[in-house]
Order: C-alpha cells, then structure tokens, then sequence
C-alpha cells in the first residue's frame, strides 16, 4: 500500500465521515422552503453516494422526517401511520 493510496482512504474516511454527519444532523430552518430542504438532504445523499457510501432510502425517510420544522408534523404522524412504507420519491413529491 503506497503513500498516496493511503492518503486518499483517510481522504475518503474524512469526507464520508463530513458529509454523513451534515446528513444526519440536517434540520430544516424555520424560514426555508421545504423545496430547499429537501435539495439540501438529496445533495448530501448524492456526495456519499458520489464516494461510494449509499444512504438507503429508509434512512433518507426517516433523516427526511427527523429535520422537518414543527409545522409539517401532522403531516409526518399520518404518513408514518401509512401500512406501506414510503420512498424518499414518494415523500418528497408529497410534500412538494
């Protein structure tokens, strides 16, 4: 294993390790257009993807969820009691 090889894993290890932890942690500001926040959560999604860490869409759902503002909650409690689960499609033509 060569320098360079070694360098770029820690390279990669970091910037999943960045862009994993800004996925999680997303939350939807106050003022911010739903259209925004879920641009926000399929642009992260889309950098693990891009380094070679997938996001299931269970996860995307439930980040998705997880950082809505206060006002969208009714409308979280009625499609988690939902019979099927939904995609991340599904819930973000939902909510658009």
């Amino acid at each position: 294993m060569g320098c360079s090889q070694s360098l770029y894993e820690t390279s990669n290890t970091n910037c999943i390790f960045f862009f994993k932890t800004n996925l999680l942690s997303i939350k939807m500001e106050a003022n911010e257009s739903i259209r925004n926040f879920i641009s926000c959560v399929k642009e992260l999604s889309e950098k693990l993807g891009d380094i070679g860490e997938k996001v299931s869409n269970t996860d995307l759902v439930t980040i998705t969820f997880n950082g809505l503002v206060q006002d969208y909650q009714i409308c979280v409690s009625s499609l988690s009691a939902r019979g099927k689960p939904l995609t991340f499609d599904e819930l973000t033509g939902i909510l658009l």
